[in-house]
């Protein structure tokens, strides 16, 4: 199944252009790609990852998880957002382990913003994205 762009869509509601409404079976389709909003991101390396923003799912799923600490949650959010490279919950504790105190904190925020979970994306994507009559 072919889904249009975010992109494409904002331009396409820019020109006037009627909405077009969502089916269900797009809406719940495994098919459907968070994988159409991946991005790059530059560590402070000079090295670049790609990442994607988490599901819904994937957030209530950790969300539910009781007594996890912060660089647990940490482990379970890259270990889902990260695209390239593929990393297991072992091997992001393992990237923890060997980075300095703030080098993942950007990428970890960069995930939260794309995946609407700060103010500062709610607010970034309902700025890219306005709701029609806005």
């Amino acid at each position: 199944m072919n889904y249009p762009t975010y992109e494409a869509q904002a331009e396409e509601d820019a020109a006037g252009a009627e909405p077009r409404y969502a089916t269900l079976a797009e809406l719940t389709s495994p098919e459907r790609p968070v994988s159409s909003r991946e991005e790059d991101f530059p560590l402070e390396s000079g090295l670049t990852v790609k990442i994607r923003p988490l599901t819904r799912a994937e957030v209530l799923a950790v969300n539910k998880l009781q007594g996890l600490d912060t660089g647990q949650k940490e482990q379970k959010y890259l270990s889902m957002a990260l695209v390239l490279p593929r990393m297991s919950e072992a091997d992001v504790r393992k990237w923890q382990a060997a980075s300095a105190a703030g080098d993942l904190e950007p990428l970890v925020e960069r995930v939260q913003v794309i995946s609407g979970l700060t103010k500062k994306g709610a607010k970034a994507t309902a700025e890219e994205f306005p709701r029609s009559g806005e």
